[in-house]
């Protein structure tokens, strides 16, 4: 095609670009130029798509469309698969998954070997796991890629980092009793879990070519490919070698907030909570800074789907950690540290314990924060979008902690309140939490589930016995058994002698008195119970309980494990 130019001059066009093609429509044609138009259009950063970051003019996913169905028509390639995969792109990210791998399967139907088409399929499923929870399509697929069509080499790096973290997430034991799954690949002979680390190690011998600025991208300068290593070996408690790769991360992307905060978590776990806070800063800096820029790459899907109410969460937790034990030598990894007493039942508190009291209660603060960000309609559109919720596990801290500082504070009922989202199974799992509703059920005059409560606990700790052996009084691990064994005796004594039986009553204090001798304690309390069993009423005092409560859900054996 020829043009005149403003100084009258004809010019020849050689490859017509973006404003050619737009305003001339069916008069030229250049198929690239087509295909990024519809990248301009679909792009998904917020500082395309924001208003309040001067975006949205150009965004149109349906133009975008129209831009890639053209290569099919005027550009007469109907079979294109960059064009095909682009439509099924805008799809996902608008996580139309059906869609989305309805144009995938067109690509793999025409070219079963297409890395592009077999890759996408694959993200696209890993996604529908993510919602539905059934692994079945992931597993099968990568199978079929790896086994039958042999090109599990030739996916991207994005699509390999993101399987990898698939199968370190895998519940081997679920696979196989819940979705009839066999753990064990019958052509390779491996175990499901085995695929992660074999992806990583593709990831890191990769090389590959940005599809868009032809930049060569190396797997070992993948700082998402880091990142999914030290998920992998924390994952299998490996903290020293999770540690080393989540720094590599964070060296290699200053935008990946994530591997910051995994550090930062893995700070918390070695109780160094300065460097833990600053860690989390730097992470909360990151978020802040490149949030506007996510989606430019592919990677940057792991930061989409991050929540950052997590920092919020774990720097709250660094102060309710701190503040926990009111003393600064108590540990909660061990008795008597972990052996927390509520407030009113302490003698007056010195000036550093009232500050750390204050600091309990600020602590609620950040985790309010963290539960607010799952809510926040402030956020990009694009991170409401794709954020995931909390971890089952983080949840389930959160709302203990919570109930913990009112119990601390004598809120019986407010810490009821906080407890009562737990499922049946996770209370079951918790003797600490089952101990804490005790507590509280009986303060707040609910005798029978309170002793409910305790006769669980009591049958958790008794098993326990059976499988330790002689009682070792050094043992963290032993005290802890012993020590929450006796409180649940003497608090269901305590509980039969409100309900006026007291032969059950004086059974139980005695029973705490004797546990408590095997490990070289006196129960001062079960004592005073038995001692005033007859005289209570006349005095008008009621039993008393043995009511101190761990900051922590987790036992001590987890706790020292990881």
């Amino acid at each position: 095609m020829t043009l005149i130019a403003q100084d009258g001059i004809q010019r020849k066009i050689l490859k017509a670009g973006a404003y050619i093609v737009m305003r001339l429509e069916k008069q030229t044609h250049d198929n690239p130029t087509y295909k990024n138009l519809g990248r301009f259009h679909s792009s998904i950063m917020p500082s395309f798509t924001e208003s309040s970051l001067g975006g949205g003019k150009y965004k149109n996913d349906q133009l975008a469309i129209n831009f890639y169905k053209q290569v099919y028509t005027d550009g007469n390639e109907p079979y294109d698969e960059e064009s095909t995969a682009g439509i099924a792109k805008i799809y996902y990210n608008r996580r139309e998954f059906g869609k989305a791998a309805s144009f995938y399967n067109k690509i793999v139907e025409i070219d079963p070997s297409s890395p592009m088409g077999q890759g996408g399929l694959l993200s696209t499923y890993i996604e529908m796991w993510k919602e539905d929870g059934n692994p079945q399509f992931v597993i099968n697929h990568h199978r079929q890629i790896k086994n039958n069509l042999e090109i599990e080499k030739k996916l991207s790096l994005h699509v390999l980092s993101k399987l990898a973290s698939f199968y370190t997430n895998l519940n081997k034991k679920e696979l196989r009793i819940r979705y009839n799954i066999n753990p064990i690949d019958q052509v390779s002979g491996m175990e499901v879990n085995d695929n992660a680390l074999e992806i990583l190690d593709l990831i890191y011998h990769k090389t590959e070519k940005d599809p868009i600025t032809g930049t060569e991208i190396e797997g070992s300068n993948y700082a998402e490919g880091y990142y999914q290593r030290g998920r992998y070996f924390a994952s299998i408690k490996e903290s020293i070698q999770a540690r080393r790769f989540f720094e590599k991360a964070a060296t290699l992307d200053p935008a990946h907030y994530l591997a910051s905060m995994e550090l930062g978590e893995n700070a918390i776990r070695l109780a160094n909570f300065g460097e833990a806070d600053k860690l989390l800063n730097e992470s909360l800096k990151r978020f802040e800074n490149f949030k506007q820029s996510y989606g430019a790459r592919e990677e940057d899907e792991t930061l989409i789907q991050g929540n950052v109410g997590r920092i919020y969460f774990d720097k709250a937790r660094i102060q309710y950690l701190s503040a926990a034990g009111i003393h600064e030598k108590d540990k909660i990894t061990e008795f008597p540290g972990r052996k927390i007493y509520p407030f009113r039942a302490r003698a007056a508190m010195d000036t550093v314990a009232k500050t750390r009291s204050m600091e309990l209660k600020n602590s609620l603060e950040g985790f309010s924060k963290a539960e607010s960000v799952q809510t926040d309609e402030n956020e990009y559109t694009l991170i409401r979008r794709w954020r995931t919720p909390l971890p089952p596990e983080i949840q389930r801290e959160l709302r203990y902690f919570k109930g913990w500082v009112d119990y601390m504070s004598g809120d019986f009922a407010a810490s009821l309140n906080e407890w009562s989202g737990f499922e049946d199974e996770e209370e079951y799992n918790h003797s600490t939490l089952l101990m804490g509703k005790a507590n509280a059920f009986f303060y707040t005059g609910q005798y029978k589930a309170s002793l409910g409560n305790y006769l669980k606990v009591q049958d958790d700790m008794e098993e326990k016995l059976l499988n330790m052996g002689l009682p070792k009084p050094d043992d963290p691990y032993h005290q802890e058994v012993y020590q929450t064994l006796v409180a649940a005796y003497n608090n269901i004594g305590a509980v039969y002698e409100k309900q006026g039986n007291t032969s059950e009553a004086l059974k139980h204090y005695w029973k705490a008195i004797e546990t408590a001798r095997k490990i070289n304690e006196v129960s001062e309390i079960a004592m005073s119970n038995k001692d005033l069993m007859f005289k209570k009423e006349a005095i008008g005092q009621d039993p008393l309980l043995e009511d101190w409560l761990s900051p922590t859900l987790d036992s001590i054996k987890k706790l020292t494990r990881e």
